[in-house]
């Protein structure tokens, strides 16, 4: 299925949005000053999957990363 507004379907309307959603995490990580001392495993580790049905029509979005921190 395609957008109304645009010749986009929504698998790439998703996988768009999951991409935007990874570039602001990491620029608040930066912002945050989270991560800067260390290797670069978090930012690099953001990763999406869109799971679409034959007609492009997107059934799950996951955006998954690596679980870093100090715990008191």
């Amino acid at each position: 299925m395609q957008s109304p507004q645009s010749k986009l379907s929504e698998r790439a309307i998703a996988e768009a949005w999951a991409r935007i959603t990874i570039q602001l995490w990491r620029k608040n990580l930066t912002r945050m000053k989270i991560g800067q001392n260390s290797s670069g495993d978090l930012n690099r580790s953001f990763k999406y999957k869109v799971i679409a049905g034959p007609q492009e029509n997107v059934g799950l979005l996951k955006i998954a990363f690596n679980y870093y921190g100090k715990f008191h």
